[in-house]
């Protein structure tokens, strides 16, 4: 549920393709997020989940999996 939560925002706020994504998706280098982009996301996911993701996330190394992990631990 949580996953499929993430891959809605990613398709409607980020016009990521369905297909590309997975729990293994790196946002930079497999979703063509730029930093900005990845923020935004983090900002988009904290209002939608009510919880405060880690400051020190790495854009770069972050994958969809990271973060449904990190929301599941902290709700």
């Amino acid at each position: 549920m949580i996953f499929d939560k993430i891959k809605n925002l990613l398709i409607e706020n980020f016009e990521v393709e369905e297909d590309e994504i997975t729990a293994e998706s790196l946002f930079l280098r497999d979703l063509g997020f730029d930093e900005l982009d990845f923020w935004d996301l983090v900002m988009d996911i904290e209002d939608v989940f009510s919880v405060e993701l880690p400051e020190d996330i790495s854009a770069d190394e972050a994958t969809v999996g990271d973060i449904v992990k990190i929301i599941e631990e902290n709700i």
